[in-house]
């Protein structure tokens, strides 16, 4: 598994069935509404759809289904949630306990599913992790009349800004060596409250890092509000109370809390790059648009979909339907 792989499914491992792109009440109650309205027109007029939910994540979509084709009266004899990370599948799969989901871990890229196997076919902030081939290979395994509806990441959007945001605290602390240089101080204080080791050159070094964490402090201070901003504002301070209250912790309990929040902080940074790459731009859309015209049988609409009403677009809108 590749390292935004890995990211995303220890995302996955601890998350409590949000999406990652969502973080108010606000922008929830806009998604919810957007798929309420969508699949309640998609299974208008129908007896029964198979289903497939792409890079499922919790499985948001594949709940909104149910409640859209419970309400028309629908049946659902195929619903599969498929994900790179088989933590995101389980989760899917545990949240529509009375649907029986299937689950299926595979890259969105490569689908392992037969030709014409749904007839609708979604994904939200999900499939263009996988880039645009994703789209094109969702393309086949839709049935006549069958369609691909996916919200996607929108390039320079405000979800784009706010990973922008979280990436450069991240990388600041990177620079900073903050968690390795927190680890380096604390075994030269261990020596010097032992009666051994060079006091002097402790003083030094705690001048060092008392200089940088001031540094990256001005920085988190500075930042817009954010997980990131508050990530950082409380791994410093409980840097700083581990280091004063040190003789209270074990030192392997101390070492093992700085390297776990070392590996948290890498894999928060693989998060916001991967989000930042997958982000679609204007050319990107140019892209679908000719690939669904040269496809022949597909129709393509492309809309924008805005979290706060009259506010900027946060999300492309992608609905490819066949004929």
């Amino acid at each position: 598994m590749s390292g935004e792989g890995a990211a995303w499914a220890a995302y996955w491992t601890g998350a409590s069935g949000d999406d990652a792109a969502v973080r108010s009440p606000e922008s929830a109650a806009r998604l919810d509404g957007y798929w309420a309205e969508t699949l309640a027109g998609f299974v208008q007029g129908r007896s029964n759809l198979d289903h497939l939910e792409l890079a499922c994540g919790s499985g948001a979509v594949t709940r909104a289904l149910v409640a859209a084709a419970g309400a028309a009266e629908v049946e659902l004899p195929r619903l599969v949630c498929s994900d790179y990370a088989l933590t995101a599948v389980s989760q899917a799969v545990k949240t529509v306990p009375d649907a029986c989901p299937a689950g299926a871990v595979a890259d969105a890229a490569r689908p392992p599913f037969r030709p014409e196997s749904f007839d609708l076919v979604t994904s939200q902030f999900g499939i263009e992790y996988a880039g645009l081939t994703a789209f094109t290979a969702a393309l086949p395994m839709l049935k006549p009349g069958g369609a691909l509806i996916a919200l996607v990441h929108i390039a320079d959007g405000p979800i784009a800004a706010e990973c922008r945001a979280n990436l450069d605290l991240l990388e600041a602390a990177h620079e900073a060596d903050l968690v390795a240089g927190m680890v380096r101080l604390l075994r030269m204080a261990r020596k010097v409250d032992g009666g051994g080791g060079n006091a002097s050159a402790l003083a030094r070094q705690e001048a060092a890092l008392s200089n940088d964490i001031n540094a990256l402090r001005q920085k988190v201070l500075a930042a817009p509000q954010g997980p990131a901003r508050d990530l950082m504002q409380r791994l410093i301070q409980d840097m700083v109370t581990l280091y004063q209250r040190r003789q209270a912790y074990a030192p392997q309990d101390a070492d093992g809390w700085l390297q776990h929040q070392a590996a948290e902080l890498d894999t928060y940074a693989a998060r916001m790059r991967s989000m930042l790459d997958a982000a679609l731009g204007e050319g990107e859309i140019e892209v679908l648009r000719e690939a669904a015209a040269q496809a022949g049988e597909f129709t393509l609409e492309v809309g924008r979909l805005a979290f706060e009403e009259g506010g900027p677009a946060c999300a492309w809108t992608i609905e490819i339907g066949r004929a």
